[in-house]
């Protein structure tokens, strides 16, 4: 038997969280707008509405780079369309197939409410696959969230002859694959004929017991166990332990304070930590408005930066708040902790705000007039991002999920599109 990799270039919409463009196992797999390319920037050459689109768009961010800050949308896209024959990787299933990056998903896979994406970036995303040549849009993503607006959206890729491949789902926070049928997943379980809804099988061929399944709901399964495939190049850019102090670091009081108590630096068994009264049996004061913030941190050549940190806290009814800034003077909310830790917790906040700039974070500690808490600890502060790759040290890794079953089902799609772009996409 021949093996037949595809002639006929098809093209494949990866909605999901971006693709790295610079992965050098994908870089000649992107579909170019080569109309877009032109100068000036800034222009919208080729007139279909977003301006420099020259490879996929990015309806999350609202701007033409759909980078990838998270890693799920890139393994996807080279499990379709990686490289053939460049020693690096593997090779996707279609290498002659063109991936359309569609980013709907932030650097954790979600936007909106946890696990989901926003439906207005998804439904977009769709529009512009359909309105720009896409054959195929692979979708490992999903919810339980019914969508009218998604749905005639998906119907109106069915008649423009357009396949939809999208994952069946991972089950609940049980870990055992659910029942479609029962319980729906979308857009899996979207009764549409342009739909395959894909499980995951594991090693031996059987179904993963993480993989929904459905008679009516679900189509097929393919592998989707131990799955290797392209990665991005996240890597630190800052630590701080603050067992050797707190190099860099400032701590003040902010309009309001009515507070004598500041941040500090403490330790216990000569392993440092920032505080604000956590500690034996004293409470924080009413009316704290006080913080710590970290020095003038770079972040030129880098996307999707995240601040991780250990937190322990007892904070009654008051807030400890992510800020960012650019100047140190004007500061912006990026995220929250309230109430109280059982354990110590690791948050991770996205702070991509700072991508490209120089900036500074900070931990605030905002109190009312009454039901105080113990106070705040953070430790082992970390910012990491997505940097540029290395041509001769590529990312790659192993992963599980439906997520990376489908990519497999749209690959064998795009070689069979291949070889008859005549056939239809009802299934």
């Amino acid at each position: 038997m021949d093996l037949f990799r595809g002639t006929v270039p098809v093209i494949v919409a990866v909605v999901d969280s971006g693709v790295a463009l610079d992965h050098p196992d994908l870089t000649l797999s992107l579909n170019i707008n080569t109309r877009e390319l032109n100068d000036p920037l800034g222009v919208d050459d080729d007139g279909n509405g977003y301006v420099d689109d020259f490879a996929g768009y990015d309806f999350y961010s609202v701007d033409s780079l759909a980078s990838d800050e998270n890693g799920h949308g890139t393994l996807v896209a080279s499990l379709i369309a990686a490289g053939q024959n460049n020693r690096i990787g593997g090779v996707g299933i279609c290498p002659t197939a063109r991936i359309m990056p569609l980013r709907a998903f932030d650097q954790f896979g979600q936007a909106g409410v946890p696990k989901f994406a926003r439906v207005s970036d998804v439904v977009q995303a769709y529009e512009y696959a359909r309105q720009n040549g896409a054959r195929i849009v692979n979708c490992s993503f999903g919810g339980s969230s019914f969508s009218s607006t998604e749905l005639l959206t998906l119907r109106g890729l069915s008649s423009a002859g357009v396949l939809v491949v999208a994952a069946a789902g991972n089950g609940g926070i049980d870990g055992r694959g659910d029942n479609n049928d029962l319980t729906p997943q979308y857009p899996a379980s979207y009764d549409v004929e342009n739909l395959i809804a894909v499980a995951a099988q594991d090693r031996s061929g059987s179904l993963a017991g993480f993989s929904n399944y459905g008679p009516t709901r679900v189509h097929l399964a393919a592998p989707g166990t131990q799955i290797f495939g392209a990665d991005v190049n996240r890597r630190v850019i800052y630590s701080e332990s603050f067992n050797s102090g707190a190099s860099g670091w400032t701590v003040n009081s902010a309009p309001g304070n009515l507070s004598p108590f500041p941040w500090r630096l403490a330790s216990v068994s000569g392993n440092g930590f920032l505080a604000d009264r956590l500690g034996g049996s004293l409470l924080y004061e009413p009316f704290t408005n006080t913080y710590a913030q970290s020095p003038l941190l770079n972040f030129s050549g880098v996307v999707g930066a995240r601040l991780t940190f250990d937190a322990g806290y007892a904070l009654a009814d008051d807030f400890l708040l992510i800020e960012i800034s650019f100047n140190g003077v004007d500061w912006f909310f990026c995220d929250y902790r309230y109430g109280s830790s059982v354990n110590d917790e690791t948050v991770q906040v996205d702070i991509a705000e700072l991508d490209g700039l120089s900036g500074y974070f900070r931990f605030r500690l905002l109190t009312n007039g009454s039901n105080h808490g113990g106070g705040v600890v953070i430790d082992n502060v970390s910012v990491s991002a997505v940097t540029i790759f290395d041509p001769a040290n590529p990312k790659y890794k192993y992963s599980d999920g439906t997520s990376f079953a489908a990519p497999l089902v749209a690959g064998v799609a795009a070689l069979v599109m291949s070889q008859r772009p005549d056939l239809t996409t009802s299934v």
